[in-house]
């Protein structure tokens, strides 16, 4: 399915997406403030395909923020592939879960 970007470029120089819609009619009535940019266009894209069990790369790694009531689970290629949130208990399970699965190193 394609995604069409509206897309701008700043005055100092670099590009930045202002929204997304689903259809080119929505995109081009989407209001915007020329003044703020140097140049607006839209642009036709096709997403990219989520990723599958499949497509992620092993062993996958936990990173825990220090301080922060959420942990990364990250693929190999250091993808970020899920979030997991709650006290540090429930997490804890989690991850001893995905370790007994063998999913993690």
């Amino acid at each position: 399915m394609t995604e069409f970007h509206v897309k701008a470029e700043f005055h100092e120089g670099g590009i930045g997406t202002l929204r997304k819609f689903a259809t080119r009619d929505a995109a081009e009535s989407h209001p915007v403030k020329l003044s703020l940019w140097r140049r607006v266009w839209i642009e036709e894209v096709d997403p990219a395909p989520p990723k599958t069990e499949a497509t992620l790369r092993r062993p996958w790694e936990i990173e825990e923020p220090f301080g922060s009531c959420f942990t990364y689970l990250r693929d190999a290629d250091g993808s970020r592939i899920a979030t997991l949130y709650g006290r540090v208990s429930q997490r804890a399970r989690t991850v001893g879960i995905l370790r007994d699965a063998g999913l993690l190193e």
